[in-house]
């Protein structure tokens, strides 16, 4: 990977040229990505010392690089960072043995800039070693000449919500991505099935605070308020019924949920305040328990659709998910008919 070795005062350094995912960025930023198995207090140690270079010449660590400089490294520094990352991920003989699942993911829309994918329904984005996250970095990895930058989810989706999920694949990317989001220029677009008949198209607008009494291990519940409370966020969903049927005797609704807000269950939450529990979801209140093995899943919402404004780094208009077989076939059975998306 690197270009070149060359030798100051009996050190041996090693040469990377700089690339447009490492570009302006703090060289510390870069190492501490690069270089994995330093500590911070090694890697601001090297900056002092003169054991990071660029041009030839001895740089401060809040350095930004630009497209084309050449960064010089310790070649003892990357040498002792691989192995102690070496060490760090040769795990126990189990973690030996459970290598990251081969997962036919249905890719939506693809460039150089962003990888867009159907989430598959009991998948979890991130945190673990068969999550979305790690599976899409085997599958898509991050372009060879980078040191700093790693393929990575863009936004989240509940382990059991499926649908359209948007991932960087390089730097630019995720830039643009994350400026769209910030200025509310992408939309989200779901579709839920919910329990009770949902009359007509609606707003909650809504305070959405994290449940610390409803925490099991990793997973937690949101309450919601209908007026602010401390350290609670507003969050704005706008279901609208598109299908009325039944499930076991009981009214259901199938809705079409844009949200303005991205709070943590929003949805599922908003949903059960406001007296439609997504079918199945007891976590929220629903008295109905969905067989995994005849339903396919514990309740059904999909990200149906993303809409994304004019851009820079060709992304379409929109990019659509199809329902998967389990949804499609529960649609059928609670509204005798499937949906045209």
């Amino acid at each position: 990977m690197h270009d070149s070795v060359y030798t100051i005062n009996n050190m041996d350094f090693l040469q990377y040229t700089i690339d447009s995912n490492d570009a302006d960025r703090r060289a510390d930023r870069v190492l501490r990505k690069f270089l994995p198995g330093l500590s911070l207090a090694e890697i601001y140690s090297a900056f002092r010392k003169g054991l990071v270079r660029s041009q030839g010449k001895k740089i401060r660590q809040e350095t930004k690089l630009s497209s084309g400089d050449q960064l010089s490294i310790a070649k003892f520094l990357v040498e002792k960072s691989r192995a102690a990352s070496g060490a760090e991920n040769s795990g126990s003989t189990a973690e030996k043995s459970d290598p990251i699942p081969a997962v036919n993911l249905q890719v939506l829309f693809s460039n150089e800039h962003l990888l867009i994918i159907n989430k598959p329904y009991d998948y979890s984005v991130q945190g673990k070693k068969d999550s979305l996250d790690a599976i899409v970095k085997k599958q898509f990895p991050a372009p060879k000449d980078s040191l700093s930058f790693s393929v990575g989810p863009l936004h989240r989706l509940d382990k059991r919500t499926t649908g359209v999920l948007c991932f960087s694949q390089d730097l630019e990317g995720a830039n643009v991505f994350s400026r769209l989001i910030q200025d509310h220029s992408i939309k989200k677009h779901y579709l839920a099935l919910m329990e009770g008949k949902l009359e007509k198209e609606c707003t909650w607008s809504d305070y959405i605070l994290q449940d610390k009494d409803g925490e099991k291990g990793s997973f937690f519940t949101v309450k919601v308020f209908d007026s602010a409370v401390p350290g609670a966020k507003n969050a704005v969903t706008k279901p609208r019924p598109i299908a009325h049927g039944v499930f076991n005797g009981k009214p259901v609704t199938l809705a079409y949920v844009d949200i303005e807000t991205g709070r943590t269950h929003q949805i599922r939450a908003q949903s059960a305040f406001h007296g439609h529990c997504l079918l199945g979801d007891s976590a929220y209140g629903s008295k109905e328990k969905l067989d995994l093995k005849k339903h396919g899943r514990d309740f059904f919402l999909h990200a149906v659709k993303i809409s994304f404004p004019e851009n820079a780094i060709g992304l379409p208009e929109a990019v659509s998910a199809p329902l998967s077989k389990d949804f499609s076939a529960m649609v059928v059975q609670c509204f005798g008919h499937d949906i045209r998306l």
